[in-house]
């Protein structure tokens, strides 16, 4: 099953239950909530999964991974790659995981991520049997061998300030979007104006004010 370029999705989860899923491809999506749930759900015996290019704003969990039954039948060879987990709700956090056979064996590439809480350093809530864990980025690299090249948060704020925002093109036109007021992306540099193709969308900190959009033709 291939989600390539599905339609923005509100207020909904995105979930591959378990033994259900295998080869699956979860791309160029975005899910935008203010709920307690999770952008995107795995569960356990998932094998093969792709999730890449994806943005997930708000909610409790922006990637949940459920990695244990009771035939012990892990998630494997997740391949994560170039989304945005930004979680601006409180005790949120971009990576949940519920595992107890160690983060390694989950992944066969999991990289280039930004994985965004403007309330805490701690980006990872980890089940483990009867233990809870919360990681950093130092320690969730160290202990996952996974994101080297991941980005997070450089604006933090005290809940629930948050000056962040999502721009969502729900057309099927490339538009070009014009800001009032200088806004940064998550690379922390300056953005007076963005190109977002079809159904896609990118998070900025700023104030949202946009003057002006028209189709983009090059």
């Amino acid at each position: 099953r291939d989600l390539h370029s599905f339609p923005t999705r509100r207020s909904s989860d995105l979930y591959f239950d378990m033994g259900d899923h295998r080869n699956n491809i979860i791309e160029n999506n975005t899910m935008q909530s203010q709920r307690d749930n999770a952008g995107i759900g795995v569960a356990w015996v998932s094998d093969n999964i792709t999730i890449r290019n994806n943005v997930v704003y708000g909610g409790l969990r922006g990637l949940e991974i459920l990695n244990y039954d009771p035939i012990n039948k892990p998630v494997t060879n997740l391949k994560i790659s170039n989304n945005t987990f930004y979680t601006n709700r409180k005790n949120a956090y971009p990576y949940w995981i519920n595992t107890w056979n160690g983060f390694p064996s989950m992944y066969n590439t999991c990289d280039s991520n930004y994985l965004c809480n403007p309330f805490s350093d701690k980006i990872v809530e980890n089940y483990s049997g009867q233990n809870i864990y919360h990681l950093n980025f130092k320690d969730w690299k160290a202990s996952s061998k996974v994101d080297i090249h991941s980005q997070l948060s450089y604006a933090h704020w005290d809940y629930p300030t948050d000056s962040s925002f999502i721009l969502v093109n729900e057309t099927d036109s490339t538009i070009k979007y014009y800001f009032n007021n200088a806004v940064r992306d998550l690379d922390n540099k300056p953005v007076t104006s963005t190109i977002l193709a079809p159904y896609s969308s990118r998070v900025f900190i700023g104030n949202k004010s946009i003057s002006d959009s028209e189709v983009y033709t090059q």
